[in-house]
């Protein structure tokens, strides 16, 4: 079995790359395109199921410890190319922008609509969790390449590699933050900020700028100066006011969840207590005007941030 799991991954690992470049061209940054059909139980069939069936077969093998090796080998390299899977088609930013409700079900990692986007995710999920420390060094070193690769933030469709890769640091915080806790690998966050956060923050594209907020507000303790920790809460409330762009909002009210369970600590909580005025006022104004998903998520977030205005 063994042989015949070394024969076939040579054949499995052309189908990896050379799909996502085809992936990129023909479906990502196409704005012709025309979604896969999906079958009865929902998954995409075409190209998509193509890739499903691939990234299926990565994590039955990564379950297996015999074939965990073969695995940690290529890690970094099957990152980097999952990374490219998470980027955002333009068929599904036509639907979110239709139906901001969507996106927060699209969007969630346990959503029971199977994209490629979303089973790139489950499997960057699964990876990180049967490697650990091995994950997130190649999470690392495939972030890095992809950043110094992609060029110009503000040119064509490069925004979407910089929120795939912000995407994949969401998806994998805990994994992440247990590894940097017990210094078992090094990240200089302050450089990831400075490089992929700030820029992005300042580029016109409301789903890569909704999905910074989030991101770092997840990463909130590991932010490099009390500067930057004020870029992130004004950036914040002025992301919650009524005509905001729905992703730029959404990832407000999720950034502002991350950050209230981060900051567990009462000293911690501290650092959120003036921006809270602004906080609590703006969520209660957008809970009036929301329904379905939007409304569970912001009031998930006043329920947080209610909850630290108490205790300060």
């Amino acid at each position: 079995m063994g042989d015949k799991v070394s024969s076939a991954l040579p054949v499995l690992w052309q189908l990896l790359t050379k799909n996502a470049e085809n992936h990129i061209t023909t479906v990502v940054n196409n704005p012709d395109y025309v979604e896969d059909d999906v079958d009865s139980d929902g998954s995409e069939m075409g190209f998509g199921s193509l890739v499903q069936a691939i990234f299926e077969f990565i994590q039955a093998l990564t379950e297996r410890k015999k074939y965990k090796a073969m695995i940690r080998k290529v890690l970094p390299d099957v990152l980097f190319y999952l990374i490219t899977y998470l980027s955002i088609p333009e068929y599904q930013i036509e639907l979110w922008n239709e139906d901001p409700d969507k996106y927060v079900e699209d969007d969630d990692e346990d959503s029971m609509n199977y994209t490629v986007r979303t089973g790139a995710m489950e499997l960057l999920i699964d990876l990180a969790t049967e490697l650990k420390t091995t994950y997130v060094e190649g999470l690392m070193n495939a972030i890095t390449r992809h950043i110094s690769t992609c060029g110009n933030i503000n040119e064509g469709y490069n925004w979407k590699l910089y929120e795939a890769c912000a995407t994949a640091m969401n998806i994998s915080g805990d994994v992440v933050e247990e590894c940097l806790d017990a210094k078992k690998v090094d990240f200089n966050f302050g450089a990831f900020y400075n490089t992929v956060v700030l820029p992005g923050l300042n580029v016109d594209k409301p789903y890569l700028r909704g999905r910074l907020i989030w991101m770092t507000g997840s990463y909130v303790k590991r932010l490099p100066s009390e500067e930057s920790l004020n870029t992130l809460l004004e950036v914040t409330c002025a992301a919650l006011k009524p005509g905001t762009p729905a992703p730029v909002m959404i990832g407000a009210m999720k950034g502002v969840y991350a950050m209230c369970a981060e900051l567990a600590e009462p000293e911690e909580k501290q650092v959120l207590h003036k921006s809270m005025e602004h906080i609590i006022p703006s969520l209660f104004d957008l809970a009036g005007n929301m329904e379905g998903d939007l409304l569970m998520l912001c009031l998930d977030s006043l329920r947080v941030s209610v909850s630290i205005r108490l205790i300060l």
